[in-house]
C-alpha cells in the first residue's frame, strides 16, 4: 500500500475536504500516475418511478460538471456510483462537488488464502467505451451451455431431485445441516437462482446438467502492465453463454477450480457421483469477476477481483432481479481481504475504506429486491475480526465449522460473535465439482458461504414472497447455537429448523426484546438502500 501525501498535489478547500475526505494512498498514487482509478458514490436521487434513469441523470450531471479531468471507467445501473479515472485536478473537483458522498480507491481482493497486490488497483487502465457507457444487461432465459473453450456443449437432462433414497449417501456436511430432511418435503430450490460471483464456472460440468446457467463477466485488461481479462476475447465486460467460463490457465498459482466448486456446493446435482449441493434443483447465475495479473511481491501469476468488477457483478444481479422479481434468492461472494473488528461501513470505519459505502448500497439494493448477499468471512485465523466486504452491515457473513461443530482448522476460519459473523456453516473438506468434470474436497469459508446461499434458495422456493429480512432471520433464529473457540457465540446453519420457522411451526428466538447491551438481541439500524438520504428501517437479529 502506498502511504503519505503526494508532493505538489492540488487538493480541495478545507471545507470540501471535511465533506469528502480521501485516504492518503489516493494522493500517494497520484504522485506516481497522472490518473488513478476511483470509486465515486453520489447522493442518491429521491425514490421514484424511474430510479434507473434518475441514477443515470445524476451520474451524467457529475461527468458534465467535472469535464476532462475524469474519464468514466464503469457506469453502474442500479446505484448512484461511478468508477472513474481522475487526475489530481479531477480528484479536487470531485471532493468539492455537492453530489459526491465518498471517494474510494479501487482495491484488489483475492480468493481466500490467496493474498492480492493492492498497489495495482489504483493504476489507470485502458478505457473500454462500451463499459463506460453502461454495463451489459442479461436475461434469466435458458440458453445453450458452452465448454470452457467456447464450443457449444451438448445439453444434459436435469437429474431428479434427491430424496430419502439417497439420504444416507449424502456427504456429511449436508447431513449436518439437515438438507436431506427438507428435500424430502420437496424443498430443493427449484425455480430459484443462486448468483455466484467468482472466477468462473464450468457450466458444462455434469453437476449442473439441465440447469439454466446465466453467465456474465467483468474483468480488467492492461496487457502492458501484465493485467489480463478472464472474459472471452479478453474484453472487460460480457454477457451470455460462455461469458463466465472457468479460468483456463493452469500456470496460475490460484486455483481456477474455485468458482466451479462454490457453485456445486450451492446447487450441484450429480447423482452418478453422489455429489449434491444444498439446493440441488436451483439454477445458477455465474458471474466471473476475477482478473489475471502478475503479482509483484510473489513474482508469479495470480488472480484478483477488483472492487470495480465485483460491484459490477452485484449491479448485474440487481438488474436481473428487477426484471425477474422473486427468481433470485442469493448472491455468493467467496472473496475478500483486510481485517475489521466491527462493521466496516459505520461512520467510525468509513474513513479508512470508503469503498464499502458503494458495496453497502448494492447489498442493500439487493435486499430491497429480496436477495441476500452471502460473503465468506475469510481464512486468516482472525479472532473477533473478519474480512471486507463480509464486514458490510447488511451482508450475511459466514464462518466455517467442521463435522464436530467446532471451528475448522483446515479452513483457518475468521471468527467473531454474532452478528458481526452472521452464521456458521460446514466448510471443512467439502466435496464438490471442479473443472474438467471432476470432483474434489476443499476447505474454507469459501465453501461455507455457498452452503448458506444454497439454503436461502431452498427457503425462497418453499416460502416465496417474503422479504430478505425474513429468510435471513430464519437462518439466525433456526441455527444451532455454538460457542466457537470458547468465546464466540453464533448460529450454525440448521436448515430444517429455519424451514419450520418460516412455516410457522416453531417460533425460534424472540425478536421482541428491546435493545440492551449484551442482551440476546442485537439492534442494528442502517439505510434500506445504503445511504442516509433514503428510507431507514431497523434490523433485529436473534442471538441463540
Amino acid at each position: 500500500m502506498l502511504l503519505g501525501l503526494a508532493a505538489g498535489l492540488t487538493l480541495a478547500s478545507p471545507a470540501a475536504m471535511a465533506q469528502v475526505p480521501v485516504i492518503p494512498e489516493i494522493a500517494a498514487a497520484l504522485a506516481v500516475h497522472d490518473r488513478v482509478t476511483l470509486i465515486v458514490t453520489l447522493e442518491p436521487p429521491a425514490a421514484g418511478a424511474d430510479l434507473r434513469q434518475a441514477i443515470r441523470d445524476r451520474q451524467q450531471a457529475l461527468i458534465d460538471a467535472i469535464g476532462p479531468d475524469i474519464a468514466v471507467d464503469t457506469r453502474y445501473a442500479m446505484v448512484p456510483v461511478l468508477a472513474v479515472q481522475a487526475t489530481a485536478a479531477g480528484l479536487a473537483a470531485l471532493q468539492a462537488h455537492p453530489l459526491v458522498v465518498s471517494i474510494a480507491p479501487n482495491r484488489l481482493f483475492g480468493q481466500f488464502n490467496s493474498p492480492a497486490a493492492g498497489e495495482l488497483a489504483l493504476a489507470p487502465r485502458p478505457i473500454d467505451p462500451a463499459r463506460a457507457a453502461g454495463l451489459p444487461t442479461g436475461t434469466l432465459e435458458a440458453r445453450p451451455p458452452r465448454q470452457g473453450d467456447g464450443r457449444a456443449a451438448a445439453p444434459l437432462a436435469r437429474p431428479a431431485a434427491p430424496t430419502t433414497a439417497t439420504r444416507l449417501a449424502q456427504p456429511e456436511n449436508l447431513r449436518t445441516i439437515g438438507a436431506p430432511a427438507v428435500w424430502d418435503a420437496g424443498h430443493n430450490g427449484a425455480g430459484q437462482f443462486v448468483a455466484v460471483l467468482d472466477n468462473g464456472v464450468e457450466t458444462s460440468h455434469p453437476a449442473f446438467a439441465g440447469k439454466t446457467m446465466v453467465e456474465a463477466c467483468f474483468s480488467q485488461s492492461d496487457p502492458a502492465n501484465r493485467v489480463f481479462s478472464l472474459c472471452p476475447g479478453r474484453v472487460v465486460a460480457a454477457e451470455g453463454p460462455g461469458a463466465a467460463s472457468a479460468c483456463p490457465d493452469t500456470t496460475l498459482t490460484d486455483t481456477c477450480d474455485h468458482g466451479t466448486h462454490v457453485a456445486g456446493i450451492a446447487t450441484g446435482n450429480a447423482p452418478a457421483a453422489g455429489v449434491y449441493g444444498v439446493a440441488p434443483q436451483a439454477d445458477v447465475i455465474a458471474i466471473q469477476v476475477f482478473t489475471r495479473y502478475w503479482h509483484p511481491r510473489r513474482q508469479t501469476w495470480a488472480l484478483g477481483a477488483f472492487t470495480t468488477d465485483y460491484l459490477a457483478g452485484l449491479d448485474h444481479v440487481a438488474d436481473l432481479a428487477q426484471a425477474n422479481p422473486g427468481r433470485i434468492a442469493s448472491a455468493n461472494m467467496s472473496l475478500g481481504g483486510g481485517e475489521f473488528d466491527n462493521f466496516c461501513d459505520t461512520a467510525a470505519v468509513d474513513a479508512a475504506d470508503p469503498g464499502v459505502i458503494a458495496a453497502r448500497m448494492l447489498v442493500n439494493q439487493l435486499r430491497d429486491l429480496g436477495i441476500s448477499t452471502v460473503i465468506a468471512a475469510g481464512n486468516d485465523g482472525l479472532r473477533g475480526r473478519l474480512a471486507s466486504p463480509a464486514c458490510v452491515t447488511p451482508a450475511v457473513s459466514v464462518a466455517a465449522t467442521n463435522a464436530q461443530d467446532t471451528y475448522s482448522v483446515n479452513a483457518d476460519t475468521n471468527l467473531a460473535a454474532f452478528p458481526l459473523v452472521f452464521v456458521a456453516a460446514p466448510g471443512d473438506l467439502i466435496l464438490s465439482s471442479i473443472t474438467r468434470g471432476r470432483y474434489d474436497r476443499y476447505s474454507g469459508t469459501s465453501m461455507a458461504a455457498p452452503m448458506v446461499a444454497g439454503a436461502l434458495a431452498v427457503l425462497h422456493q418453499a416460502y416465496p414472497g417474503r422479504q430478505a429480512f425474513d429468510y435471513e432471520t430464519a437462518l439466525a433464529r433456526g441455527g444451532k447455537s455454538l460457542v466457537l473457540d470458547g468465546r464466540f457465540r453464533l448460529p450454525r446453519l440448521d436448515l430444517p429448523v429455519s424451514d419450520a420457522i418460516l412455516a410457522g411451526n416453531v417460533s425460534g428466538g424472540s425478536l421482541t426484546q428491546p435493545y440492551q447491551p449484551n442482551s440476546p438481541v442485537s439492534y442494528i439500524q442502517y439505510p434500506a438502500r445504503g445511504n442516509e438520504g433514503w428510507s431507514w428501517y431497523k434490523r433485529q437479529l436473534y442471538v441463540p
